[in-house]
């Protein structure tokens, strides 16, 4: 029996044709705007399909973190490459992060030890979360020069840590995994002055005129118990340590011991609440928020985070600090936006498969201080 050939649908021609028209469009209008039209990643999480055409945002913060890594090229700390890339090496090609085009047009520049200790001189930056924070504290240090910095980034691990470096520079680690914990500490309504307490009302006269007269002297009256004291305050609250600029990184802790985006999206509710309450009490300072890095379940060794940290659980977990009304213009947190700058490195570039090499530290440094000097740059976003 002959098979007859089924012609192609006119349908396939027309998708080709409109499809063709859009390519064109597209690459003529890429010649005339000077910037990149496509980002192959949204603000926090992956794509789900391909390519998306993303309407880029007017707020030089949030560009920061758009950039690429270099394969293998060799780029010297020199004052000719601190406008594009934000990490060198003079010992060879290694891997670098360049600066996006509008992250170059927004200002961003790589600090070197010398301008770092200026830019930070007199100030306090305060790195507070999981271990994600105090590795980014860990390049702060390693930056500045001090000695053992590499060391000191990795141990002792869940305790706060304190460092000062000469230009009474303060670099504050504080150990709060769960967004609950920064809630608690960085809420000023604890520790706000309270009102003394209201005086005790004069005893009641008795009723009865004959039974007062005979009464003998009445024993004062019985007070409450004194409450507790409270305990002491294991560290300063945060208005009291005032930093000009605090990195918040609480996501994987939560996704590897809860696994519950919507309980993470009402301890973050409160947490952009707190926040709020700090700014209103008069605090400074940049806020800034690292959402969680890519992670690569093949590289951990226990079973439990294979089954936690896994990307799909990741998505749903930086979808939820999209959503949450945590970060500007809504928010009152800037973005660090780690899942791109992880996620471009791939899996070489991570140790366990959710921590990262130092390198991408570094670079997170880097964009975590553009980020903190954005209120003293003049620059405007393209």
């Amino acid at each position: 029996m002959a098979v007859k050939a089924v012609a192609a649908p006119t349908a396939i021609s027309a998708v080709t044709a409109v499809a063709s028209v859009l390519v064109a469009t597209l690459l003529l209008t890429s010649l005339l705007y000077p910037y990149p039209l496509f980002i192959v990643y949204p603000r926090v999480h992956r794509l789900r399909g391909g390519m998306a055409l993303v309407r880029g945002s007017r707020d030089c913060s949030s560009v920061m973190s758009q950039g690429s890594w270099t394969t293998g090229e060799e780029v010297r700390c020199t004052p000719g490459t601190q406008l594009e890339f934000a990490t060198c090496s003079n010992r060879g090609p290694q891997r670098h992060w360049r600066f996006s085009k509008r992250a170059q047009a927004c200002g961003a520049r790589r600090l070197d030890a010398a301008d770092a200790r200026k830019s930070l001189a007199g100030q306090t930056i305060v790195f507070a979360g999981d271990s994600v924070a105090r590795l980014v504290w860990g390049a702060t240090l390693r930056l500045l020069g001090k000695p053992g910095a590499g060391n000191e980034s990795l141990a002792p691990r869940h305790h706060d840590l304190l460092r000062t470096i000469a230009g009474n520079i303060t670099l504050q680690y504080i150990w709060a995994p769960y967004p609950s914990d920064m809630t608690a500490w960085v809420d000023p309504k604890p520790w706000l002055p309270r009102p003394p307490p209201p005086p005790m009302p004069p005893p009641r006269p008795l009723q009865n005129p004959r039974k007062q007269a005979k009464a003998k002297v009445l024993a004062p009256p019985t007070l409450p118990p004194t409450p507790p004291a409270p305990p002491p305050r294991p560290r300063a609250a945060l208005r009291e340590l005032d930093p000009a600029l605090m990195l918040v990184s609480v996501t994987l802790w939560h996704m590897n011991n809860f696994k519950v985006p919507n309980d993470f999206f009402r301890q973050m509710a409160g947490l952009v609440q707190a926040a709020t309450a700090y700014r209103a009490a008069g605090g400074g300072g940049r806020l800034v928020f690292a959402t969680s890095p890519e992670t690569f379940p093949g590289l951990m060794k226990e079973r439990k985070k294979k089954l936690t940290l896994i990307p799909a659980n990741l998505d749903a977990y930086n979808q939820v600090t999209e959503q949450a009304g945590l970060l500007q213009p809504e928010g009152p947190f800037g973005l660090l936006n780690l899942f791109p700058l992880t996620q471009q490195c791939g899996a070489e570039c991570s140790v366990d498969g959710y921590h990262s090499r130092p390198e991408v530290y570094d670079a997170a440094l880097q964009i975590l201080l553009n980020i903190g000097g954005m209120t003293q740059r003049e620059h405007k976003p393209p």
